[in-house]
């Protein structure tokens, strides 16, 4: 819809799936441009000359910097004063990344969501809450700290050795059951619990949708 005309130039809304944007035409700038029949569609097949844009990847060790600068700023972003460290934390580098890191508030890109817990409820789970039959072994609850949810489960700490689980459920048999997978980097394994859950992570990030991940 064009709504205001100014020097030449006209203003048009749009609306869409993905937004509303204001779009302003130039008539110095189209003078030359193609119209009617006869298009060339075939230049939009072709990358834009000139290089490539530098992707951008930062290097070396994970910063409050980076973690700031990635989520939107330091009040986005939950860092526990050494006092407020959740009760029974023994993990050398899981204080120091919790007190001196951080971790997102609240985080979401397409079908994927994260929230950090309030500091309240960074505790072991209540009894009974988390049975140890279902827990990995030489995993026991009360070695877990619950500290995020995402939309496929509760995420845990590992108290002692750092290790970050997540408690989804999991087709065996026909079945759906409970599981604790660990999830780290390099378990990718789509054979393995914790292999299939990164996948619905990863896929919830980039997978194509509406939004045009």
């Amino acid at each position: 819809m064009a709504f205001a005309r100014d020097g030449g130039r006209t203003r048009h809304l749009v609306a869409s799936v993905h937004g509303i944007a204001v779009v302003e035409t130039d008539a110095d700038a189209l003078r030359d441009w193609p119209r009617g029949t006869g298009l060339d569609t075939s230049s939009a097949e072709e990358p834009p000359p000139g290089p490539a844009p530098a992707v951008r990847r930062p290097t070396g060790p994970l910063t409050a910097a980076r973690v700031d600068d990635a989520f939107g700023g330091a009040r986005h972003v939950v860092r526990i004063a050494e006092s407020d460290l959740p009760e029974g934390l023994g993990h050398a580098g899981s204080r120091r990344y919790l007190r001196d890191v951080g971790l997102p508030a609240w985080w979401v890109c397409h079908s994927a969501q994260y929230e950090t817990h309030p500091l309240d409820v960074l505790r072991p789970p209540a009894e009974g809450a988390l049975p140890d039959a279902g827990l990995p072994d030489g995993v026991a609850a009360a070695d877990l700290i619950a500290f995020g949810a995402t939309d496929h489960g509760e995420l845990y700490l590992h108290r002692h050795d750092g290790t970050v689980h997540i408690r989804s459920r999991l087709t065996r048999g026909g079945d759906e059951v409970l599981v604790l997978a660990e999830l780290a980097p390099d378990l990718s394994d789509q054979d393995t619990a914790t292999g299939r859950v990164w996948s619905w992570l990863y896929a919830g990030i980039t997978e194509l949708g509406v939004d045009g991940y």
